[in-house]
C-alpha cells in the first residue's frame, strides 16, 4: 500500500477488498484508532467493520456481490497527512443480475506512517445524485 498520495493506493485496495469480501485487508486500510462518522452517529471503525463483515458474509450467502468505486473533488495532500474529498459509488448486484447503488459524499482524513497511508476518519455524509456523481472525474 507504499505510495505518495491516498488516492493512488489505498482507494484502489478499498476496492479490491470489497469486491472479493477481504476484511482483514480492509481493515488495514484503518489506523487502529480509526473513527467512522456518518449523518446518525461516530463509531470506532472496529465496530463498523464487524458490522461490513456480516453484511458481507450475508451478501456472499445470497449469491450477491458487492463493488466501490471512487472520484474526488478534492485532494489536500502532506508530507505525512492527507484530505480526501469525494463521492463514493458502493453497488450491489443480486444473483438475478439486478444491481442497487448508493452514492455517498465523502470526506477521509488520512496519515501516513512507515510509508504507508492510513485513514485515520473516514466520514460519510449526505446521499449525493446521479448528476454529482457524473459530473466528477473517474
Amino acid at each position: 500500500m507504499a505510495s505518495d498520495t491516498p488516492h493512488e493506493s489505498s482507494y484502489a485496495e478499498v476496492t479490491r477488498t470489497v469486491e472479493v469480501g477481504d476484511f482483514d485487508a480492509m481493515a488495514a486500510i484503518y489506523h487502529k484508532d480509526a473513527i467512522l462518522v456518518t449523518a446518525q452517529s461516530s463509531s470506532p471503525i472496529s465496530e463498523a467493520i464487524a458490522k461490513w463483515r456480516a453484511d458481507g458474509v450475508k451478501l456472499i450467502a445470497e449469491g450477491s456481490t458487492a463493488t466501490v468505486a471512487f472520484r474526488f473533488s478534492e485532494h489536500r495532500h502532506g508530507e505525512t497527512t492527507s484530505l480526501e474529498t469525494g463521492i463514493f459509488r458502493y453497488s450491489i448486484t443480486n444473483r438475478v443480475g439486478e444491481e442497487t447503488a448508493y452514492l455517498v459524499h465523502f470526506e477521509d482524513l488520512l496519515i501516513k506512517q512507515d510509508g504507508n497511508w492510513f485513514t485515520m476518519m473516514e466520514r460519510q455524509m449526505e446521499d449525493a445524485t446521479q448528476t454529482e456523481w457524473d459530473e466528477l472525474a473517474e
